[in-house]
């Protein structure tokens, strides 16, 4: 049965005789639509619509997939390092764009859910991933951060804006998930499941580069450059803003609760590379 967050069809069949509920979904678009309600409402409605449907079904245990971006965004240039007590700062809207609204506003709406006294009965944890690599299940490599990969490696960037962010492997997001679901010293809180430090983009492209991907640009497009074309071509206005910002993460409390340490990112990028790879020469 397919599900739409959008609408309540299907919801209550598909949770019948449910214990455990993980809510994974939400628009990840490659860039900003004119309306960011496009994003916003069923970001926010389906958090709401997952949480109802999971009260009226009692499940207890409710895991739910915010992001970093529910974190880090809008603060003041002198913070670059966050950790699960910070929250993004909508209000800053140069900086916020539709899909960190989203994640931000939808994962508040989770919060605000289960505080409410007639809910309080629901067990939840977020999960606070950052962009997500690493090889796909299937041969469907249409999303956000897999189309970013082959972009790379097809030559479609020429260079690199000055631009970094924080890396994880799906694997690493997917067993901290079912971790959360094992281990109650994670309810009622949120996890960061990220790599602590972030990455720009060039050194993505030198460690794809030095591993065979020739294609790959290693070089930095000149932010002057960047924000020359940031005022005809929306993608590069949005990422304008974000021009030499470093963010890091403080994930001790993932690493205390769940003793772990995340895949190397080289690993999940170039793993990302070779099935990406493998694919379109089957094609």
């Amino acid at each position: 049965m397919i599900l739409d967050l959008e609408s309540d069809e299907g919801w209550a069949k598909v949770m019948d005789g449910c214990d455990f509920l993980l809510h994974l979904a939400s628009p990840y678009p490659f860039k900003s639509p004119k309306d960011e309600n496009e994003i916003i409402f069923p970001a926010v409605n389906g958090t709401n619509r997952v949480l109802r449907y999971a009260k009226k079904s009692n499940i207890k245990r409710v895991i739910v997939t915010s992001s970093v971006a529910a974190i880090s965004f809008g603060h003041s240039a002198s913070k670059n390092t966050f950790d699960h007590n910070d929250w993004t700062k909508i209000e800053s809207s140069s900086k916020v764009n539709a899909y960190i609204k989203s994640k931000t506003l939808a994962e508040q709406a989770a919060w605000d859910f289960i505080s409410q006294e007639n809910n309080n009965n629901i067990k939840l944890t977020t999960v606070n991933p950052s962009a997500v690599f690493g090889p796909p299940v299937g041969e469907n490599i249409t999303g956000t951060s897999m189309d970013i990969i082959k972009q790379f490696i097809t030559g479609k960037f020429p260079a690199c804006p000055n631009i970094s962010f924080s890396l994880i492997d799906v694997r690493d997001v997917a067993k901290i998930h079912l971790e959360c679901l094992e281990n109650e010293d994670s309810i009622n809180k949120r996890i960061i499941c990220s790599h602590s430090t972030s990455i720009k983009m060039s050194e993505i492209g030198r460690i794809l580069n030095t591993n065979g991907f020739s294609k790959s640009p290693d070089k930095n497009l000149p932010d002057i450059l960047v924000k020359a074309l940031a005022l005809i071509n929306r993608e590069m206005r949005e990422m304008k803003v974000f021009l030499g910002v470093e963010t890091n993460f403080n994930i001790s409390q993932t690493k205390e609760i769940f003793d772990w340490q995340p895949i190397s990112i080289e690993q999940s990028l170039l793993e990302s590379a070779h099935s990406i790879m493998d694919i379109i020469n089957k094609k």
